[in-house]
C-alpha cells in the first residue's frame, strides 16, 4: 500500500520549480590541436546547466516546455555554485533514474493516446512531476520506476482486450465493458493495482471477451 500511494502521488502530481540556487552556466566540448580529444573540466555551474539542458531534453520528449530557458540559465551563470552544492549532488544522482521515469511516462501516455484516452500526466504538468520526482529519496524514485515499469505489459494487453470487447459490444448494440469517459480513470486505478490484481482484471476481460466470440 506504501508503495502504491507513491506511485498515486506521482501519477496526479504537479509541482513548483525546483530551486537550484546559483545553477547555471554553458556547457561545451574543449577541443585543441594539441588534444583534439580532451574535453574541458566543467565548474559546478556549468555542470549544472549540462544537467538544467538534459532534463529540458527529456521534457521535450514529451512535447513539455522547457524547465528554464537558455536565456534563464544564462543569467544564473553569472552566480557562483558550490562543488558540494545539495542541489547539484541530487541532481547527479536522481537524473539517471529521471531519465527511466521520463521513458516509462511516455510509453504510458502514447498508451493512453492510441486509444484516444487522456495521458497519465498532461504536458502542462510535466515539469511539476519531473521536479516531484527529483525531490523523492533514491528509494522512492526507483520504487516509482519498479512499479510503473511493471505495470506497463499488463496494461498494454488489457487496454488491448477492453478494446477488443468495447468494439464488439458496440457492434452488437451493447453496453461498452469500459465507457470511453471511464477509460482515464480506469487505466490509472489498473496502474496504481498489485500485479496480482491486475492479471486478475486482465482475465476478467479475457474472460468477457470470450463469451462475445462465442
Amino acid at each position: 500500500m506504501k508503495r502504491l500511494m507513491k506511485v498515486a502521488a506521482l501519477v496526479a502530481c504537479v509541482g513548483s520549480m525546483l530551486s537550484f540556487s546559483g545553477c547555471g552556466g554553458s556547457s561545451e566540448d574543449s577541443t585543441t590541436s594539441a588534444q583534439p580529444s580532451a574535453r574541458k573540466s566543467l565548474s559546478p555551474a556549468e555542470e549544472m546547466a549540462e544537467f538544467v539542458r538534459k532534463i529540458n531534453a527529456e521534457l521535450a520528449k514529451h512535447g513539455a516546455e522547457p524547465m528554464m530557458s537558455e536565456a534563464e540559465i544564462a543569467e544564473r551563470m553569472t552566480k557562483p555554485i558550490e562543488p558540494d552544492d545539495k542541489d547539484l549532488a541530487l541532481i547527479r544522482v536522481a537524473f539517471p533514474q529521471l531519465q527511466k521515469y521520463s521513458s516509462v511516462v511516455k510509453e504510458i501516455n502514447d498508451l493512453c493516446g492510441k486509444y484516444a484516452v487522456r495521458p497519465m500526466i498532461e504536458k502542462d504538468n510535466m515539469v511539476g512531476a519531473f521536479n516531484e520526482f527529483i525531490g523523492k529519496s533514491n528509494e522512492e524514485r526507483e520504487e516509482v520506476v519498479g512499479a510503473l515499469q511493471s505495470a506497463l505489459p499488463n496494461l498494454k494487453v488489457y487496454s488491448s482486450v477492453v478494446k477488443e470487447v468495447n468494439d464488439r459490444c458496440e457492434k452488437l448494440g451493447g453496453k461498452p465493458l469500459v465507457g470511453k469517459d471511464d477509460l482515464h480513470e480506469k487505466f490509472m486505478k489498473f496502474i496504481l493495482k498489485t500485479i496480482a490484481d491486475q492479471q486478475s482484471d486482465i482475465a476478467e476481460a479475457q474472460d468477457v471477451l470470450k463469451r462475445l466470440k462465442l
